[in-house]
C-alpha cells in the first residue's frame, strides 16, 4: 500500500544502539552509515536491524518517535505490504498440510462478488497474475475511509464496494493488487475457521517468538507505537495513527513490528523454519519475470543489489515505510523501518543498500575512516562541488555508484595521475561509492554529497 509524498524535514540526531555479537568494527561502520543516511535524507525516524551470518542481530534507531521523544528499537512501526509475505507463507503451510493446493480455484471459498472471478487460482492470487483490480486504486475507497478513520471494515465489505472490473484476463499479465492478499487471508480464515490475526499468531508469530509483532486493532500491542509523520491535509506533523484503520489493510498490510522481529522472520523463512526448503524453492520462489533483474514469486520479490541476487518485500502504509533484504548466499538480512511518508520507499531502499554494502566489504563510511585509508584519500568529505581523489599509485580509472549499486559515472584516465578530481555539483545529496583502479588492483571508498 502506498502513499507518495515528497518533503524533507531536518531533525537533530538521536540514537539508541543495541549490540549483538556482530564484530565491533562492523557495528561502528553500520552506525556511521545509518547516521549519515538519516542526516542526508532528513529522516524523522529510522529503525534498522542487520543479521549477519550466525553472529546475531545488530539493531539501532535514530530520530524521533514523537516530538522531542527519541525513537527506540522497541517502538512499533507498520510493515505494510511485508504482511503479504506472512500471508503467503501461511498459505504454503496449508499447502504442505494438504488443506489447499495452489491450483485450487478461489470460488471454492468465495462467491457472489461481481468482479472477483471464482475460476482464478490460489497461485494467481499470490503472484498477482489474477487481474483482480486493487481496491486501493479506487478513489471511492479512500473517500469512504476518510469519512471515519476509526470505523472497522470487513473484507466482504471491501470486496463488494470497492473492487472494480478486472484489469486483465487471469494469467495473461501481472499487476500488483492489494485485493489479492485480502482474498488470500479470507481463504485462510475459511479453511481454518479462525480470524487471520489468530492464524498468524498461532502458526508463525508465537512459534518464532516474534515478541514485537502484532495485528492491530485485533491484538493489543505490549510495546509503544511510534507516532507517524504524515500529512493529514494541513501539512506534515506527528500523529498517533488510528489503528482501527488497519482493518482496511488487513491481510494486505496490517502487521506492525520492529526491525529486529522482521529480520528474524526473514531469517526463519529463508532457512526453512516456517515452510520447508523444498516448498520455498519450488513454490514461493517460482518467479513471474518482470525485468532482467526483478521478479515476483508468491508474496516475495527477487532483485539485484551490487550484482547479487536478494529477496525482499517492502511495504508502505500511512506514515510508515518498510524496506528489507535477504541475501541467502551470504547470510545477510536487513530491515529498515521509518515512521514517516514524506519520503518514499526508494529512500528506505537506499538505506538498505548502504547497510548491505557495509556488510559486504566493510566499506568505510565515516570521514575519519576515509582519511585513515593509507592508499586512498577523498576530500572534502562531505562535498558539494569538487571531490579530490588521491592515491599512492597513479589512478588509471574511476567509477562512482549510488548506494543501490547503480553506476553513476565512469572514466578512464588517459594520463594516469596520483590525484584526480570529480565534479559532483549535479549529484543528488547522498552517499556514493567510489572505485579507483591503478595498474594492478582496485581500491574503494565512499564520499558524501551534501549541497
Amino acid at each position: 500500500m502506498k502513499q507518495k509524498i515528497t518533503l524533507s524535514i531536518l531533525l537533530l540526531l538521536s540514537c539508541h544502539i543495541a549490540l549483538a555479537q556482530v564484530p565491533p568494527a562492523l557495528q561502528q561502520k553500520l552506525q556511521d552509515t545509518l547516521n549519515y543516511m538519516k542526516t542526508t535524507d532528513h529522516y524523522k525516524g529510522l529503525s534498522v536491524s542487520v543479521g549477519y551470518k550466525s553472529l546475531g542481530i545488530w539493531k539501532s534507531a535514530v530520530g524521533e518517535s514523537a516530538p522531542g521523544v527519541n525513537l527506540s528499537t522497541d517502538d512499533l512501526i507498520g510493515i505494510g505490504s511485508n504482511t503479504k509475505t506472512f500471508i503467503s507463507a501461511m498459505m504454503l503451510k496449508l499447502v504442505e498440510s494438504g488443506q489447499v493446493h495452489l491450483t485450487d480455484t478461489i470460488g471454492t471459498w468465495m462467491n457472489g462478488y461481481p468482479f472477483v472471478n471464482g475460476q482464478i487460482t490460489i497461485r494467481q492470487v499470490l503472484n498477482h497474475t489474477s487481474g483482480i483490480a486493487s481496491y486501493t486504486n479506487n478513489v471511492d475507497f479512500w473517500d469512504s475511509v476518510n469519512v471515519d478513520l476509526n470505523r472497522l471494515w470487513t473484507k466482504p465489505e471491501i470486496f463488494t464496494k470497492f473492487v472494480t472490473a478486472p484489469t486483465f484476463t487471469a494469467g495473461s499479465s501481472w499487476e500488483y493488487s492489494n485485493t489479492n492478499y485480502l482474498i488470500a487471508g479470507y481463504i485462510e480464515e475459511q479453511i481454518l475457521g479462525q480470524p487471520i490475526h489468530q492464524i498468524l499468531r498461532d502458526s508463525i508469530i508465537n512459534p518464532l517468538s516474534l515478541t514485537h509483532t502484532f495485528f492491530p486493532p485485533y491484538e493489543t500491542a505490549t510495546f509503544p507505537y511510534a507516532q507517524v509523520y504524515t500529512d493529514l491535509g494541513l501539512g506534515y506533523t506527528f500523529w498517533m495513527f488510528p489503528y482501527n484503520l488497519n482493518t482496511t489493510a488487513d491481510a494486505a498490510g496490517a502487521l506492525v513490528s520492529n526491525a529486529e522481529d522482521n529480520t528474524k522472520f526473514w531469517q526463519a523463512l529463508m532457512k526453512g523454519q516456517i515452510i520447508k526448503k523444498s516448498t520455498l524453492k519450488d513454490s514461493m520462489l517460482n518467479w513471474v519475470t518482470l525485468s532482467s533483474t526483478f521478479g515476483y514469486g508468491l508474496g516475495i520479490m527477487k532483485a539485484k543489489y551490487f550484482g547479487n541476487t536478494v529477496f525482499s518485500h517492502g511495504g508502505t502504509w500511512i506514515g510508515q515505510l518498510n524496506s528489507n533484504l535477504a541475501d541467502t548466499t551470504r547470510d545477510i538480512y536487513i530491515t529498515v523501518l521509518s515512521n514517516q511518508d514524506s519520503l518514499d520507499n526508494s529512500r528506505t531502499e537506499e538505506v538498505v543498500a548502504a547497510l548491505y554494502k557495509v556488510v559486504l566489504d566493510y566499506v568505510p563510511t565515516a570521514v575519519v575512516d576515509i582519511h585513515s585509508n593509507s592508499s586512498l584519500a577523498v576530500y572534502p568529505n562531505p562535498a558539494n562541488d569538487l571531490v579530490y581523489i588521491k592515491h599512492q599509485s597513479a589512478i588509471h580509472s574511476i567509477s562512482v555508484s549510488d548506494m543501490s549499486g547503480k553506476l553513476i559515472y565512469q572514466e578512464k584516465i588517459l594520463s594516469p595521475s596520483k590525484q584526480v578530481q570529480l565534479n559532483v555539483k549535479n549529484y543528488k545529496d547522498g552517499v556514493y561509492l567510489l572505485h579507483c583502479n591503478d595498474e594492478k588492483k582496485g581500491n574503494g571508498s565512499t564520499f558524501i554529497v551534501q549541497h
